[in-house]
């Protein structure tokens, strides 16, 4: 039972045989109780149980004793996240690895203070921001810190800011940063007579891959960059339907040759984003294994092209993305996590589960990995 619970019930009193919480409590008893509670969950339970604690109890002031990771939906608004960001900051309690804030009603002022989380040599590696009300204003304040924070890997913040407060927070960080959910929500291959077309395109993807990275090397993620590399051509071809129908076996080699250098872009952190003479050497290759099919420069041309076109949801996490994260989660073993990994990678090679959520593929991955491993 939490501290919460036991509060509660020690403090219940009977009524012809039910229970209910005593709204005839001093305030300041009501005060002391909650900012005594160890988490901003438990604080936010009893004002819920109590209505005196609903409507006369600010909850989200006192800072918690306990930082949990798993804080979303709990409208703690901009008071909780400082609250949260105060408790963050103290040594003895920022061990804390993965921070989750997300739908929870925060706005610019709750930005700036977890901008001064980020500044002040936090543990955080993946922080959650989604589902929020923050402007370009924290945006902004987010970006500066972002620029001088070296321990932050991942950054969700999907339904959030204008594309002016996006580009600066892409160009500040040195982390990745995830500012779309998912690719539009259609299924442009459907109308091509050939079904096997996506299924062959992605598999040539797969190979071309393979040969560049025994070629160039690199210490990008394989699989994140091959997901990735899905994600580009889907949905490119959700924003082209057009040129998909009048696309030849070539014309879709290019596109996915120009996507495969842009993934490898974004796999890798702004901190090492691959040089303009790599690209050009990558180029190069792609257009020698094309069997002079298209040249260096139309594979550079057309990975301006997908990337004018995708803009920003070429930042979008994949399933492998959410796969990695249920791994941290679950602690899937080394097995468990393969098979997982194989049954995502069936799912978005076939496109006929292209309906569902990249989340909720993986979710269901982990869940099947588990059951028949």
């Amino acid at each position: 039972m939490s501290i919460s619970e036991t509060v509660v019930h020690t403090s219940m009193r009977s009524t012809s045989g039910h229970f209910r919480f005593p709204d005839d409590l001093p305030i300041t008893l009501l005060q002391l109780t909650t900012d005594l509670l160890p988490t901003c969950g438990e604080s936010a339970r009893l004002c819920m149980v109590c209505k005196t604690a609903w409507l006369w109890l600010e909850w989200r002031l006192a800072s918690p004793l306990q930082v949990h990771e798993g804080m979303s939906g709990l409208s703690s608004a901009d008071l909780g996240v400082r609250a949260v960001v105060r408790a963050c900051v103290i040594p003895q309690r920022s061990s804390i690895f993965e921070l989750s804030l997300g739908n929870n009603s925060m706005g610019n002022a709750g930005a700036l203070e977890v901008s001064v989380l980020l500044t002040a040599g936090c543990t955080v590696r993946r922080l959650s921001l989604n589902d929020n009300a923050i402007g370009d204003e924290g945006a902004y304040a987010l970006a500066a810190a972002l620029a001088l924070n070296m321990n932050l890997e991942e950054l969700d913040l999907w339904d959030n800011i204008t594309s002016l407060g996006k580009a600066a927070l892409l160009a500040a960080a040195k982390c990745q940063v995830f500012v779309e959910l998912e690719v539009p929500p259609t299924q442009p291959w459907a109308g091509l007579p050939d079904g096997t077309v996506r299924t062959v395109i992605f598999e040539w993807i797969s190979r071309v891959q393979i040969g560049l990275l025994s070629v160039f090397g690199g210490k990008a993620d394989t699989q994140d960059m091959l997901f990735r590399t899905f994600c580009f051509v889907d949905a490119y071809f959700a924003h082209m339907s057009s040129e998909l129908l009048r696309a030849d076996v070539f014309e879709l080699q290019l596109i996915g040759a120009a996507s495969t250098i842009a993934a490898i872009i974004q796999s890798t952190s702004a901190a090492t984003r691959v040089s303009c003479q790599r690209s050009e050497r990558l180029a190069a290759w792609l257009a020698l294994v094309s069997d002079g099919a298209y040249t260096a420069d139309d594979v550079k041309n057309k990975i301006h092209q997908v990337t004018m076109v995708l803009g920003f949801t070429m930042h979008t996490p994949t399933a492998y993305i959410f796969l990695c994260r249920c791994v941290k989660k679950t602690g899937l073993r080394h097995g468990e996590f393969s098979l997982a990994n194989y049954l995502i990678e069936l799912a978005v090679m076939n496109g006929s589960l292209w309906k569902f959520k990249p989340q909720a593929i993986a979710a269901a991955a982990t869940v099947l990995s588990r059951q028949h491993f």
